[in-house]
């Protein structure tokens, strides 16, 4: 059934690049380049939990140097979304006093977990937040490993000749300043083609 919705193929882009602006294109890519993408992101994912695994003992030795207090604060805040979603569960959106509301209602909920958090000593604490900074970066580099997978394969030239054969040319030959361009305009296009399942389940199998 035809609905009415098209969705962009193509995303041009002028850069300035050493002064000059140049223009580059968005292509969308076929079934089998996204699957090679898939696979290209899950073998970057696989080797970045590794190295985060090997720095967690410093993570670790850096966050016991810290106050409890400090520690405690740092759980909270990592908590601050689930505690701002509780928090509303039971406040109507259109109520005038909505955000005092939720302000009141969140502050109550930390003081809450604060308590909660002091049952537990300091090596504890310490467990459970690098538990946390972990699970948080394993998830932004899974998102940062497919965005890199998927521009890699999209990025060309104005004529429409593919730049990159693999991440890792792109990424020694991009500087960082126009490599968060090509981002930024990445997914701007993904949202563009209508693309839902961009960023699937991270896969964290390290065997």
């Amino acid at each position: 059934m035809n609905t009415g919705v098209f969705y962009q193929r193509e995303k041009k882009v002028d850069l300035m690049v050493n002064d000059i602006t140049q223009t580059y294109r968005l292509i969308a890519l076929s079934a089998k380049e996204h699957e090679a993408a898939m696979a290209d992101a899950r073998r970057t994912h696989k080797n970045a939990i590794h190295l985060l695994a090997e720095a967690a003992e410093t993570v670790k030795a850096l966050y016991l140097l810290q106050d409890i207090e400090l520690i405690v604060n740092e759980i909270i805040e990592m908590e601050q979304d689930a505690i701002l979603a509780k928090a509303a569960l039971t406040l109507v959106d259109d109520d005038v006093h909505y955000h005092e509301k939720l302000e009141k209602k969140s502050t109550l909920l930390k003081d809450t977990r604060r308590k909660d958090l002091a049952a537990f000593n300091k090596e504890q604490l310490v467990e459970k937040l690098v538990s946390m900074d972990i699970a948080r970066q394993i998830h932004t580099a899974w998102t940062l490993s497919v965005l890199e997978a998927l521009l890699a394969k999209a990025l060309h030239s104005e004529a429409r000749q593919r730049l990159f054969n693999s991440v890792e040319e792109m990424k020694t030959t991009l500087s960082v300043e126009v490599l968060e361009k090509f981002y930024e305009a990445q997914l701007e296009f993904i949202t563009d083609m209508g693309n839902a399942q961009v960023f699937l389940k991270p896969h964290i199998s390290v065997s």
